[in-house]
């Protein structure tokens, strides 16, 4: 059972005490420790009718007040439970993996959706002991101890995405990702636990609607246009499919596109090389396919040329297995003396 503690909402409360009203505001706004929303110096300078560089006066002045406060011993259950948890990962911690650490210093459920997290932002940087970085394109918002534990991350992250860029194969499709990430934890003498923290700082990985693991570099785990999508699709169906069927599956997954457009899916995999027409209106993967794009004459030519003579039977199951035809217009394309010669033995060669 987890022992009670004071509130962050209390504590906060508790450090005001000194502070008048017209401080108690700036720095409620300036860190959204009421509504969640955080206001700029220039918002709150035109509210108070003064300007932003006497906003700043008063904030700094505040802060200093709540500063002094806090080494009466205020925050140090707060600000101890907090280091434990960052230590234990590394010097590193996910900014909504600390919250659910200390959601019992949240006052009520409610609160903990709304502002708890700038009450906790607040608390933990004035106590001088525990750093904040703000969401960027390449990293999400996290605590840590020092630079030397943050760059410590950073160069492990980096090692990874450097391992893994060539290996889009091996991880989304052979499922190796696990494998890697162990070669490059024990190249840099990391802890499983503490490695695993840094990665979910990363933002150049992700995972795809399908729940695949990998670098959000590749189209496959973060698709952004509708051939990246048909791609996914065929990928995962593991066999061909109708363009209607491939853009009713892409209004389904993909994020605000209930007005996707058949024919455009339509246009993508004919002009798109990587996806290849195996039947009327059926679609699969180039890479994926063992018989080349084509009339059914030149199918034929090519399963004939590759495995020598063939009786009917077994020329049909080769076109089959990767084309929709009827078996009636392969028998039909069979009589064409002109391209293929019947053995006495019944079978079909090349002419």
């Amino acid at each position: 059972m987890v022992k009670k503690v004071r509130s962050a909402k209390d504590i906060i409360e508790e450090l005001f005490n000194l502070l008048d009203d017209r401080q108690k505001k700036v720095i409620i706004n300036r860190y959204g420790l009421e509504n969640g929303e955080e206001m700029t110096l220039a918002a709150l300078g035109e509210s108070f009718g003064v300007t932003r560089e006497r906003i700043r006066q008063i904030e700094a002045g505040a802060l200093a007040t709540v500063r002094a406060t806090a080494k009466n011993g205020n925050i140090d259950t707060l600000v101890k439970d907090a280091l434990q948890r960052i230590k234990k990962s590394g010097g590193i911690r996910k900014e909504d993996h600390l919250l659910k650490d200390l959601k019992h210093f949240s006052s009520d459920s409610k609160e903990f959706l709304v502002n708890f997290a700038n009450q906790i932002r607040f608390l933990l940087e004035i106590s001088g002991d525990i750093f904040y970085h703000r969401e960027d394109e390449v990293l999400a918002s996290h605590w840590h101890l020092s630079e030397t534990h943050q760059k410590k991350a950073k160069t492990f992250l980096d090692g990874l995405v450097k391992h893994l860029k060539d290996k889009k194969k091996e991880v989304l499709h052979d499922k190796n990702f696990d494998e890697f990430f162990q070669e490059i934890t024990k190249l840099h003498k990391l802890e499983q636990e503490v490695a695993k923290h840094y990665l979910h700082i990363s933002k150049k990985f992700g995972t795809n609607i399908y729940g695949d693991f990998g670098l959000m570099d590749w189209a496959e785990v973060s698709p952004r246009v509708s051939r990246d999508w048909i791609y996914l699709i065929l990928r995962k169906a593991g066999k061909p499919l109708h363009f209607e069927e491939i853009a009713e599956e892409i209004r389904t997954i993909r994020p605000g596109a209930k007005k996707t457009n058949t024919q455009t899916i339509h246009n993508e995999l004919i002009k798109d090389k990587r996806f290849i027409l195996v039947g009327r209106g059926i679609y699969g993967l180039r890479e994926m396919d063992n018989l080349p794009a084509g009339t059914i004459r030149e199918i034929l030519t090519h399963i004939l040329k590759a495995s020598g003579p063939m009786k009917p039977n077994e020329i049909i199951t080769s076109v089959l297995k990767d084309r929709i035809f009827k078996e009636t217009t392969i028998l039909f394309n069979l009589q064409n003396k002109r391209h293929f010669k019947r053995f006495p033995n019944g079978t079909y060669g090349v002419a």
